[in-house]
């Protein structure tokens, strides 16, 4: 007998692993858009957020407990999935999510709103080409014009030399079982005996025994769902491109935000074609080829460049902020793959400090308070910034005055329950910052009230009582 499929070829027989992904963040994915031109949609007051294949939805709350005013919404067709989701949205207290359980083919009966922005994360490399198309309509009527579209994928051509270990593990392991898990612990028992006794394809594969040795330390649940879905394909970027025009989107960007720039995540030898590339299709491949890349994510919007890209203009309502003291924020990186960047000039320290004083300021109180600078060199300071994680977009403005706080709100009490009991870093949500944030596990304990007489007590309380914890 074999494990059970949806009729996509999806695995349904098990949970997915249940995680933050911090790229979700919808003030983020506006800046991007905003990075490339886009006109910078306007969610002061509120959006429409949908996750297609949000699991058991902790990104989809996580993000909906961050951002009141917005409507939230998390498909997924795995019954337990939902249901577990359910039940941590009804314990958090969380009212403007709707968690559904549904195929992609079946929510246009729910009559759902258009949305400003939809999220298909590990889902379009793992599905057939009848479901792809099913998601393409779903971004063709359901997306906004001005939308935004976050879509993962495995890339080539980073996967072509280790695509083999999947068809090896499923070729030998599928039919051993019905559970789905005991097929997949089968299957890498197979590939490390292949390496063992010395196979030719790892023995001339440096790449694939150290992909085996990476597969070893992942949860055997990622194994099952990544490698023994009845359709696995990765995707050039030109191909995900291609299907995504059809649907009348156009590429925008991607994450991490340091490969939008070649000049930065490329060898010196490679960044000509920053400037002689036909178009950006060729650039991205090019890209992909010298980075040699085995995942994307991909930013599409629904719309075409009105400004450039370091536009004051379409930048000027954006907030940013400061999640980090100003001593412990880094104004150096070494780029994988790339270059070391580091800030040194006066422009970045000026910044930091206004940031520190005005967290969650626009960049047009930027422009005012930065009269030595032309607000095109803010633009581009920030956007180094950002880059480094040393200032944020943020959903609102900071309050000077430091509201009293008993402690975590019911919906972080509830997030941080659940992952105090599993391995990870605690994220809690913030709706001053518009996303969930990472919270040291000691810091989460005292908020909880596990811990007592610590000298830092007031600042965790006063840390969390500004970003709305």
């Amino acid at each position: 007998m074999m494990p059970e499929h949806s009729a996509s070829g999806y695995i349904r027989s098990i949970e997915y692993i249940d995680r933050y992904y911090g790229e979700f963040n919808p003030w983020m994915l506006r800046y991007v858009a905003a990075l490339h031109g886009i006109a910078c949609p306007d969610f002061s007051e509120g959006f429409t957020y949908c996750d297609l294949g949000c699991g058991s939805g902790m990104s989809t709350l996580m993000l909906a407990a961050a951002n009141p005013a917005a409507q939230f919404f998390g498909v997924d067709f795995n019954p337990e999935h939902i249901r577990h989701g359910e039940q941590t949205r009804q314990v958090a207290g969380i009212d403007n999510c709707v968690l559904l359980e549904r195929t992609f083919g079946e929510i246009y009966a729910d009559a759902l709103p258009d949305m400003d922005i939809i999220v298909l994360h590990g889902v379009y490399s793992w599905v057939s080409d009848e479901t792809k198309a099913e998601l393409r309509d779903i971004l063709r009527w359901k997306l906004k014009p001005g939308g935004i579209a976050l879509i993962t994928y495995n890339a080539l051509p980073g996967w072509a030399p280790l695509a083999p270990l999947r068809d090896f593990m499923r070729e030998y392991a599928l039919g051993s079982s019905v559970d789905i898990l005991d097929v997949a612990r089968e299957g890498i028992k197979y590939l490390h005996f292949l390496a063992e006794t010395d196979a030719p394809y790892f023995r001339n594969n440096t790449a694939a025994r150290q992909m085996l040795d990476l597969l070893g330390r992942h949860d055997i649940r990622y194994i099952a769902h990544e490698f023994f879905t009845k359709h696995w394909r990765p995707l050039y970027f030109r191909e995900a491109a291609e299907d995504l025009i059809k649907a009348g989107l156009n590429f925008c960007g991607q994450f991490p935000l340091y490969l939008n720039y070649g000049e930065i995540c490329l060898p010196t030898a490679s960044q000509s074609i920053t400037t002689t590339a036909p178009n950006r299709i060729a650039f991205e491949t090019h890209k992909d080829f010298v980075r040699n890349t085995m995942f994307r994510w991909d930013i599409f919007v629904k719309a075409t460049p009105q400004f450039a890209p370091d536009s004051p203009e379409n930048h000027r309502d954006i907030r940013f902020g400061l999640l980090k003291s100003i001593g412990e924020i880094q104004l150096e990186m070494q780029i994988p793959g790339g270059r070391k960047i580091g800030l040194n000039g006066e422009i970045y320290s000026r910044i930091l400090d206004f940031f520190n004083l005005n967290c969650g300021a626009t960049l047009g109180e930027t422009f005012a308070s930065l009269t030595n600078y032309k607000p095109e060199e803010v633009v581009s300071a920030v956007q180094y910034m950002v880059m480094l994680d040393a200032v944020r977009p943020f959903a609102k403005h900071v309050k000077t005055q430091i509201p009293s706080v008993a402690g975590l709100s019911q919906a972080n009490r509830t997030f941080a329950d659940i992952q105090l009991t599993a391995d990870g870093s605690v994220v809690l949500a913030a709706p001053v910052f518009g996303a969930g944030i990472l919270m040291g596990r000691e810091d989460a304990d005292e908020l909880l009230g596990k811990t007592h007489g610590k000298q830092e007590h007031t600042k965790v309380f006063e840390r969390a009582a500004a970003l709305g914890l």
